[in-house]
């Protein structure tokens, strides 16, 4: 996960932030870019999700999310 969020972030489409009350814990948030980014590919994303799943008839349908669950 480390590497990709560098590699995110080195692209400028998100950036890390620490948090006062814990050192520890770092925030991160999409920057303008990425916001932009995401508005672009996210509804040809779900296009393709639901394009998968409608393929699925009921039954799959709840096997599917049975085995998700699980």
């Amino acid at each position: 996960m480390t590497y990709i969020i560098d590699k995110l972030e080195q692209s400028g489409l998100l950036s890390r932030n620490t948090w006062r009350e814990d050192r520890r814990v770092i925030h991160i948030t999409l920057t303008e870019t990425g916001n932009e980014l995401m508005q672009k590919i996210m509804p040809r994303h779900h296009e393709v999700i639901d394009n998968i799943f409608d393929s699925l008839d009921p039954n799959e349908s709840e096997t599917l999310v049975h085995r998700l669950n699980k």
